[in-house]
């Protein structure tokens, strides 16, 4: 079985792919209501690449068993690295500006790769090879893939809609990103898949609402508006598998984060006129549909970039900062903040593996700190900072066994850094084009 590993993106021209999601929205409801793009669009879109240059295609499944993808942004093409022997394999031509990281299927075969343009690629991994694209939207947000590898669901900022696809990208449903009157539309803010749960999550820019669209043939069937309130006609159901269900919030999301077993979603509210320096975060109950929680963080804790810390029974959950230097350490029972881990400057992610004693982030959007990683070892909460011959332009991402931590850099060397997770020493430098 292929096992995949992924660098996401962070570098999308002068600009990483953090401080975009960071940026202000673009776009009035006219545009995102104007925008011409509709699902016949979406279905004479799609095209089956499955034999086009056979001759070609390498087969890499008794080659290795750890693959590595790496964007190269400038080139517009994937590097696909060997995880054992860290080695370039081949490197494969893309759409323009891919978002983010790579969707995997559970098996490790196929992957996933999406563009701000719409465009949503599938790449066999056994034989490297492109086998189908189809283009969900003119300016796609994002996308996330089902635990179970069989649906994967695209939100776009314009035309706003959120559209389901099967694993072979065929659209399988189509959905207005309004409220339920149609009165208010909006772009979609963030979205993901809640595994535990079998479903996906998505927030709106606009839109106080949560959707929670379920993949789960067993799902109970949905009923609009809160369960006691009957006047938007609750008493009519429709199947809860495939369809969305509201939650409604005070106030729209911009970022969306879990707890562990993905009952419970953290929020970041978009700060009002006098809200001050601090972020408000919300705490959501998807079962009972309503908030259980809120507090205040200060600067703009990157919520989908929570990553948990386990530490003998108990797990704190660990925010990077988008402007503060300092990683918050959140309470999961009280939802108090248990304290921080000061950093060289703000950043974009966090990544642990359960097999490394550390958690590795950036201070990548400080002047200073783009040529540092910050290695925190999780049992005493303390931080190493780890100087690299270059600017992180990434998440960090570990092999399988956790032996090594790869981690892209930009200039003045475009490349991938493999270190020691154990002694922390450089233990390659695989020369690439600038990596997102």
């Amino acid at each position: 079985m292929l096992v995949l590993l992924v660098l996401p993106a962070a570098w999308a021209g002068a600009q990483t792919a953090c401080e975009a999601a960071l940026a202000t929205p673009a776009g009035t409801e006219a545009a995102l209501q104007s925008a011409d793009w509709d699902e016949d669009a979406v279905r004479a879109s799609r095209r089956v690449l499955a034999d086009t240059e056979r001759a070609e295609q390498v087969s890499v499944a008794a080659e290795s068993r750890d693959l590595v993808l790496v964007i190269e942004a400038n080139r517009d093409q994937v590097a696909v690295v060997d995880g054992e022997r860290l080695e370039v394999l081949r490197r494969l031509p893309t759409r323009p500006a891919l978002l983010d990281a790579p969707q995997v299927t559970p098996d490790g075969r196929y992957a996933f790769l999406a563009s701000r343009a719409g465009w949503i690629g599938k790449l066999d991994l056994r034989t490297l090879a492109l086998v189908a694209e189809v283009r969900a939207g003119q300016r796609l947000r994002g996308m996330a893939l089902s635990s179970d590898g069989r649906w994967l669901l695209a939100g776009n900022e314009a035309p706003a809609s959120v559209l389901l696809f099967d694993a072979d990208l065929n659209l399988a449903s189509w959905h207005g990103a309004s409220a339920l009157d149609g009165r208010q539309v909006s772009a979609v803010s963030a979205l993901a898949d809640a595994a535990p749960r079998r479903s996906f999550v998505v927030a709106f820019e606009r839109l106080a609402e949560l959707w929670e669209i379920s993949y789960d043939p067993r799902a109970e069937p949905i009923y609009d508006g809160l369960v006691h309130d009957y006047k938007m006609g609750e008493g009519i159901a429709k199947p809860g598998f495939l369809n969305m269900r509201r939650t409604p919030l005070e106030a729209p999301f911009t970022d969306l984060g879990f707890d562990p077993d993905t009952r419970l979603v953290l929020g970041r509210l978009r700060p009002a006129a006098g809200d001050g320096a601090e972020a408000r975060v919300q705490v959501v109950h998807l079962d009972v549909r309503r908030k259980i929680a809120e507090f205040a963080l200060a600067g703009q804790p990157r919520l989908g970039a929570a990553t948990p810390l386990r530490r003998g029974d108990g797990v704190l959950l660990a925010v990077p900062n988008a402007a503060t230097a300092m990683i918050d350490l959140l309470e999961r029972k009280s939802w108090r903040r248990a304290g921080s881990i000061p950093v060289p400057g703000p950043g974009c992610f966090i990544r642990a593996h359960p097999r490394v004693a550390q958690a590795w982030a950036d201070a990548m959007l400080s002047a200073g700190g783009r040529d540092r990683l910050i290695v925190i070892d999780v049992d005493a909460l303390t931080a190493t900072v780890l100087r690299v011959p270059g600017q992180v332009g990434g998440a960090v991402a570990f092999t399988r066994d956790g032996r090594h931590a790869l981690v892209s850099v930009s200039a003045p060397e475009p490349g991938l850094i493999v270190y020691d997770t154990r002694t922390l020493a450089m233990v390659k430098r695989l020369p690439l084009g600038q990596p997102r």
